[in-house]
């Protein structure tokens, strides 16, 4: 199906434009002309737009229709609320795109597929099981509310780390302008002093060696740029990427912590939402953007699709910690695994916050003290001969 945008004149002689979906853009005209529309103009809408409004809108929809049903309006009165009153350019196109589908008989989540998919998997499982139960607010909300947890801890995340990096980053770019092109020049003048101090001398091998080192740093910064760039564009180096990443302990760390930490919270969500343990490990598979961890997890859904129980499935992964494994098992045996998993889930964010505000804390001052400690050898260094100096004229 393609998105075309028309403009034209309706049966009440008044001007209509929006967006249609269609095969081609002959169907288009046809259909239209059915609903009474006379087509002035039809255009293919740039998939390139489509793109933006996936990456930006899913929450803006998600929340706008969400404020309107709670209120006791049904979805079609919502939808064409919105495409009457609403004036964001990024939330028309795909409201408009709904109410057409809703108006031929889809359903919401259904419909909602064919703009986002992929990342948003997860979602519309709670959403078409929201709608089979016939309590679409409720899975409405249970996004919402998934949504701004995440963004609340990646928030907390980016602020603790901010400030250490780019305090890091200001260092090493001062140093490498005083290693460059303010050392060079201070230590030619030195030439003629036979017996340089103890500062000084560390202040050339700085100069020689030092440079190089904060050289292969930026070339490192600039490398794992480009590495996270093309891995987010590129599906094939995708999986070449990952598997050479994958021999890197810290980006093993990293993935293991990442993925338990989603799977715990999709867990407790999607258990909250009306999934049961099998659809809501389904889901969350289209959440991984690790394809080694997409296929390890296959596995789990395996073994629940032969009858094994949910705890010795996430045992296999060699994942969560064997405190976490008991808890799960104790409480599938009791029925209560969403309470579980949503404690399990806030412990874990609790404990990683920690110790990023912990390690950001020493880092800071480490860093002001090490860069304090540069800049008085640098001082001393060039001081010292000059008194040196000084005191020989004296003599």
């Amino acid at each position: 199906m393609n998105t075309f945008f028309y403009r034209g004149i309706s049966e009440n002689g008044d001007f209509q434009s929006g967006y249609y979906t269609a095969n081609n853009k002959k169907q288009a005209i046809i259909e239209l002309q059915e609903k009474g529309v006379i087509v002035d103009k039809i255009r293919f809408s740039y998939k390139g737009f489509n793109f933006f409004i996936k990456k930006s809108s899913f929450k803006l929809v998600i929340n706008s229709i969400y404020e309107l049903i709670s209120s006791g309006l049904s979805m079609s009165e919502v939808l064409n609320f919105l495409v009457k009153y609403n004036s964001n350019p990024k939330l028309n196109l795909s409201i408009q795109l709904l109410l057409n589908d809703i108006n031929n008989g889809e359903n919401f989540s259904a419909s909602l597929k064919k703009q986002f998919t992929g990342e948003y998997e997860f979602y519309f499982s709670i959403l078409e099981t929201s709608e089979k139960v016939g309590n679409l607010e409720r899975g409405l909300k249970e996004i919402l509310d998934m949504m701004d947890e995440r963004e609340s801890l990646n928030n907390q995340i980016i602020t603790a780390i901010t400030y250490p990096v780019i305090l890091f980053f200001l260092m090493i770019s001062m140093l490498y302008i005083i290693l460059n092109y303010v050392l060079p020049n201070i230590i030619s003048n030195l030439d003629g002093v036979v017996s340089l101090p103890i500062s000084t001398k560390i202040l050339i091998y700085i100069e020689i060696y030092a440079s190089p080192i904060i050289q292969l740093i930026f070339l490192v910064f600039i490398l794992f740029s480009t590495i996270i760039i093309v891995n987010n564009r590129f599906t094939k180096s995708k999986k070449i990427l990952e598997r050479i990443l994958l021999s890197v302990p810290v980006y093993n760390f990293y993935l293991n912590l990442y993925t338990r930490g989603l799977v715990l919270k999709s867990m407790s969500f999607g258990l909250r939402g009306g999934l049961n343990i099998l659809e809501a490990n389904r889901s969350i598979i289209y959440s991984m953007s690790s394809n080694y961890m997409r296929d390890k997890f296959k596995k789990v859904i395996e073994d629940l699709e032969n009858g094994n129980r949910i705890s010795s499935s996430y045992d296999n992964l060699k994942l969560f910690s064997k405190l976490e494994i008991e808890t799960i098992k104790i409480a599938d045996e009791t029925d209560k695994l969403q309470k579980c998993f949503t404690i399990l889930s806030k412990n874990l964010e609790k404990k990683v916050l920690g110790r990023i505000k912990f390690i950001s804390k020493i880092i800071e001052p480490a860093i002001l003290i090490l860069f304090g400690l540069i800049i008085l050898i640098i001082a001393l260094g060039v001081m010292m001969p000059v008194l040196l100096t000084t005191q020989n004229i004296d003599i």
